[in-house]
């Protein structure tokens, strides 16, 4: 019988005991009996949440991850697919935005800079110089935006 499995018999026992009326002083009771095997979980369930096994694989992930690539993918319907590390690029690649997946990563990716519209860009859209004007006005406060941090 493993500590947690005894701390488990205890606890059932000593609530039997309780239920039972047969404990007639309750706090020497819950001391020699309930205090140590609440103690015992604690201990199993510490010893679980520290598992070397844990940090080795941990490890193992993080250099079999290029940096930069995505470790899974959430599906616009919610559904979140995690990278195989056994996948081959062509697998990989199947999980695009246009099919309604976005990539998922275990640090923030690099900031792209800002690219503009170009005259021309602009000129194909915009019929009169105030469309052009507003178009530019919007480009600017856009462009503020999402290069302060």
């Amino acid at each position: 019988m493993n500590q947690l499995e005894k701390a488990v018999a205890d606890l059932r026992h000593a609530y039997h005991q309780l239920t039972e009326g047969v404990v007639k002083d309750q706090a020497k009771f819950a001391d020699g009996l309930i205090a140590p095997a609440i103690y015992r979980i604690e201990q199993a369930l510490e010893a679980q949440h520290h598992h070397p096994v844990s940090h080795e694989l941990e490890r193992e992930i993080e250099q079999a991850l290029t940096p930069g690539e995505p470790v899974a993918w959430m599906h616009t319907g919610g559904h979140v697919q995690v990278r195989n590390l056994q996948w081959p690029p062509e697998t990989v690649a199947l999980y695009t935005a246009e099919k309604g997946w976005t990539p998922l990563y275990t640090a923030p990716q690099p900031q792209r800079e800002w690219v503009g519209l170009t005259d021309e860009e602009l000129h194909e859209h915009c019929l009169y110089d105030e469309d052009y004007r507003f178009a530019r006005a919007i480009e600017a406060k856009l462009r503020e935006k999402n290069s302060s941090a």
